[in-house]
């Protein structure tokens, strides 16, 4: 049986329910309490960003500059994302903090 999307699926679902499961127990926590904890782990970061008209929205809060960079540019993975476009998506953020970390992180010059 050669395996298809619909089989990698399940097994990353698999995956997925499993982890929870050891987390859950090793924590000792309540199911909703590691349910809450556990659910930004299972995401895929593809489901954390959110396109909105050309805008590419990072979900995910309380992260510094260079991790929503990271996250945004791993969304796109396998294509060119722009300078404008990445501007556009950090819009929330000071040009002058995108453009030093970008420069920090040698993605620009």
């Amino acid at each position: 049986m050669d395996p298809n999307s619909d089989d990698l699926l399940y097994l990353l679902h698999g995956a997925q329910w499993l982890l929870a499961e050891l987390l859950r127990n090793v924590s000792g926590l309540t199911m909703y309490e590691a349910g809450q904890r556990i659910n930004p782990v299972k995401a895929p970061v593809g489901g954390q960003v959110e396109d909105l008209a050309g805008r590419r929205l990072v979900l995910l809060n309380d992260l510094e500059a260079p991790e929503e960079i990271l996250i945004l540019l791993h969304s796109q993975y396998g294509t060119i994302v722009s300078r404008s476009d990445i501007f556009k998506s950090l819009n929330r953020r000071a040009q002058k903090q995108i453009r030093n970390t970008l420069r920090s992180s040698g993605i620009e010059k």
